[in-house]
């Protein structure tokens, strides 16, 4: 049975400085001078249980839940260069976010050792309820994820410090805040990124 927090906090303060200059049309110069200002706290409770249940000699049942509850608040400001100071707010580039995870896994493995061979193989079923809130138009947008994760390893043992692995294992992660936070991010003014709350988890299949 194992439990973690996980409690971070962030402030950051910085200038973008940016001149374009259009050879042909002296017209489209562009020029940017800004200061962003990045507050942002996550909160993380992970709780988590796993139980052996012996066969015989060379088979075990494993059984495993987890729960993950995760909390995110980001806020982005943006001030432009104007009559000497860093005062007046860019509507564009300044946004609140706010997003929360709930996420319900539960799996079980059929495991056989014996000798030199190593045998795993199971599945997992995960269910994650998101909630994600731009505070600045009160809109939400609510999700629902369902994944089956199913794994598979064999473990070969050569000798005492050399094995031979081959893996079959299935993943998902869920978008980072910058990811899902709906603001224009202009620190690299020829490659603008915006982010979409409407993003859901992906699927990763990794093979060795």
């Amino acid at each position: 049975v194992t439990y973690r927090f996980t409690y971070d906090e962030n402030k950051s303060t910085g200038n973008l400085y940016s001149l374009d200059r259009n050879i042909y049309s002296p017209l489209l110069n562009d020029t940017i001078d800004q200061e962003k200002r990045n507050n942002s706290l996550s909160l993380s409770h992970t709780a988590s249980v796993i139980y052996v249940e012996p066969l015989n000699a060379k088979m075990k049942l494993e059984f495993e839940y987890e729960l993950f509850s995760n909390h995110n608040d980001q806020l982005k400001k943006t001030y432009n260069f104007e009559n000497g100071s860093y005062e007046a707010v860019d509507l564009s580039l300044s946004n609140e976010f706010e997003s929360t995870k709930l996420q319900n896994r539960v799996g079980t493995s059929l495991i056989y050792e014996h000798k030199k061979h190593r045998f795993v193989a199971g599945a997992r079923f995960r269910n994650v309820e998101i909630s994600n809130k731009n505070l600045i138009s009160d809109s939400t947008i609510f999700q629902s994820v369902n994944n089956i994760l199913p794994r598979i390893r064999y473990t070969y043992k050569i000798s005492q410090n050399n094995r031979l692995m081959v893996n079959y294992n299935t993943n998902s992660s869920q978008p980072s805040l910058n990811q899902l936070q709906p603001v224009r991010d202009n620190t690299n003014p020829n490659r603008i990124s915006l982010g979409n709350p409407d993003l859901k988890p992906n699927f990763v299949l990794a093979r060795v």
